[in-house]
């Protein structure tokens, strides 16, 4: 105990007297309040450097890289270090007092909310570091696989992700390098600085403080309009106007879905003027065809649609079918992914237009029975079946078929003889078939069958070596166009796995329907703006649509529709009576033929936006989120 007291004193007595001389020494005096003033100046500048490293990896504006460079561009012309001056004013100014200070105030919050936890300023700018820059990569990976920016129903499929990130050649760009070189040292340079110790009833009251105006700032945000900020259905160029982390909040406060305004059970009856059951619960005959549906993953005519030059036709086999066959141009309100959103909207006629921005059903809403076109197939007495060659986890699909109506759905682990021709897991289409196939030879003789099979062939990336890649871009073949070449190769063995299935049931015994559309385009247009130089909006959300039977059927080209109609088409052909929701449907594609989660398309031709939503869409609106949400479902509308 007596050795303690002195080592104790020992201490007391070295600090007072490392005082005394730093009071008597002006030159150790100055460098302490240097050092002070640097510490200041680093915090201060913590959440504008976090910010600046974030936005590099996300397709940040080149007038701002300028900015930036402009800064660094020393010069002993008076008028070059003033061009730098005001680029420095002007970067600070539009960047962090402008149109994304809302991505600095809750950069601020997270670091004060880590510091009130640890009660360390070096932790909290660590843990802020690591968690924007995890963000920002994650954003910038998602950019690169599919042309998307981040919403926070990606973290429900970042084992897919994962799964799929040994196929993706990322670009790692000189911006990322910079971006992940600035944070290393940022992180190191934080772990050195030391913050003199606080008196620990001063510095808890700062931890109170901090975490109290951590969660001030997030509780104004999500609980009331004080930050106002409107988000746009295209999250790129909204993630890249307002900053990432303002767009990941924006989108994650958006993820509840409300009821909708003027909303009531009362309402609808009202309004479509049906209040009894009115489908009959008649069952398929022999007369009545078997349905088979393939949305096929990134199916898209690229060739056709933006005119490109190539080296040969690569889908001429769906481009010669005339004979009993329906065409179609499906705007889908995808683009490089969120498959599972389509597959929501053709299975049971609702769009994702209503749902919050980047919103995914199958993994935030489908907890219970969800009505559908499978529940109308079931009672007409079809035996419902779905084929996916990929993972049952992903999207949810184990949990979500069922509940759906499917009695019987097989995964990549339940499929027989599949061909993974790209990177060991993504099967072909033609042994895709083969398993649909397979359901048919097996069959009873009277059961009809009603099939959805989802395909991976096409899924991206493009990048696979062993590959051998077959049709090219005209004068393209170089090595900067590869993805785009076995993109356009994979197509052409769709084209040539859709013949063999076709061929199949030419000559099969029963009448059935085969529906194919793509699901959506592959995220390459604007990886190649010199080649697709015809690109547009509405282009850009185009996939083909192909209904061919074997039996007698008037042909058509049905033109411009959207995903939500399509089970309408498939109903008609085959000659199901339909629900009061799919009559409701058919009245408002006569009106609106295109309703998708960017655009609606009236009978004119006109696109619009949805600054003015019609009547009609409200009632669309209302429709869906009793399917979705009241416990009170309106079932004789489905």
């Amino acid at each position: 105990m007596e050795k303690l007291g002195e080592k104790s004193l020992e201490k007391e007595m070295i600090k007072k007297s490392l005082s005394i001389i730093s009071k008597k020494n002006p030159r150790l005096e100055f460098k302490e309040r240097i050092k002070n003033f640097l510490k200041i100046i680093v915090l201060s500048l913590f959440p504008i450097i976090l910010f600046l490293e974030m936005e590099l990896l996300n397709n940040m504006d080149t007038t701002v890289l300028k900015d930036v460079m402009n800064i660094f561009n020393f010069s002993s012309s008076l008028r070059i270090v003033f061009s730098s001056f005001r680029s420095a004013i002007n970067l600070i100014y539009i960047y962090y007092f402008g149109r994304k200070w809302i991505s600095i105030l809750a950069t601020i919050a997270i670091f004060l909310g880590i510091y009130g936890i640890t009660g360390k300023c070096k932790r909290a700018m660590i843990g802020t570091t690591v968690i924007g820059m995890i963000l920002a990569i994650v954003n910038y990976i998602l950019l690169e696989i599919r042309g998307t920016s981040i919403t926070p129903t990606d973290f429900y499929s970042i084992g897919m992700v994962f799964g799929m990130m040994g196929n993706i050649k990322m670009k790692f760009s000189f911006k990322m390098l910079i971006a992940i070189g600035i944070m290393v040292l940022w992180i190191i340079g934080c772990s050195k600085i030391k913050i003199k110790n606080i008196d620990k009833n001063k510095k808890n009251i700062f931890r109170i403080a901090s975490i109290s105006l951590c969660i001030l700032f997030f509780a104004i945000f999500f609980k009331t309009d004080l930050l106002p900020v409107r988000l746009t259905y295209n999250t790129k160029r909204f993630y890249e106007k307002k900053g990432i982390v303002t767009g990941f909040l924006v989108t994650l406060k958006n993820m509840k879905y409300n009821k909708p305004e003027g909303y009531s059970i009362a309402e609808i009856t009202k309004q479509i003027e049906k209040g009894e059951e009115s489908t009959k619960k008649e069952k398929v005959d022999e007369k009545s065809p078997n349905i088979i549906v393939i949305m096929n993953e990134s199916l898209s005519d690229l060739a056709n649609l933006y005119n490109l030059q190539i080296t040969e036709d690569n889908m001429p086999f769906i481009h010669s079918l005339s004979e009993n066959t329906i065409r179609a141009k499906v705007h889908s309100s995808s683009l490089g992914g969120k498959t599972a959103n389509c597959e929501w909207e053709f299975l049971t006629g609702n769009t994702t237009r209503f749902l919050p921005v980047g919103a995914v059903p199958y993994q935030l809403y489908i907890k219970s029975h969800v009505l559908s076109i499978v529940d109308t197939l079931n009672a007409k007495g079809y035996y419902t079946t779905a084929l996916h060659p990929y993972n049952r986890e992903g999207y949810n699909r184990n949990i979500v078929y069922p509940l759906i109506g499917f009695q019987e759905y097989k995964f990549v682990d339940d499929m027989e003889n599949l061909n993974f021709i790209r990177y060991g897991q993504y099967a072909d289409d033609l042994s895709t078939y083969k398993n649909i196939i397979n359901l048919f030879e097996e069959k009873e003789e009277e059961k009809k069958i009603f099939n959805f099979t989802v395909t991976m062939q096409n899924h991206l990336s493009y990048n696979d070596r062993s590959f051998k890649n077959s049709v090219f871009l005209n004068d393209y073949e170089k090595e900067e166009y590869f993805e785009l070449n076995q993109y356009l190769s994979l197509v052409k063995l769709s084209d040539e796995a859709f013949e063999y299935i076709v061929k199949y049931f030419e000559n099969y015994n029963e009448p059935t329907i085969i529906m194919m559309f793509g699901d959506h385009q592959p995220n390459l247009v604007e990886n190649y703006p010199e080649i697709f130089e015809k690109s547009s909006e509405e282009n850009n959300y185009i996939v083909p649509m192909v209904l061919w039977e074997n039996y007698d059927i008037e042909e058509a080209d049905l033109g411009d529709i959207s995903m939500n109609y399509l089970a309408n088409i498939l109903f008609d052909t085959a000659g199901i009576e339909k629900t009061a929701y799919m009559e409701f449907l058919e009245e408002l594609y006569e009106k609106y033929p295109v309703i998708t989660t960017n655009v609606y398309k009236d009978k004119e031709g006109k696109y619009n936006n949805y600054k003015t939503v019609p009547d009609e869409l409200k009632l669309y609106e209302y429709i869906q989120y009793n399917n979705i949400f009241d416990d009170e479902k309106i079932n004789w509308l489905y």
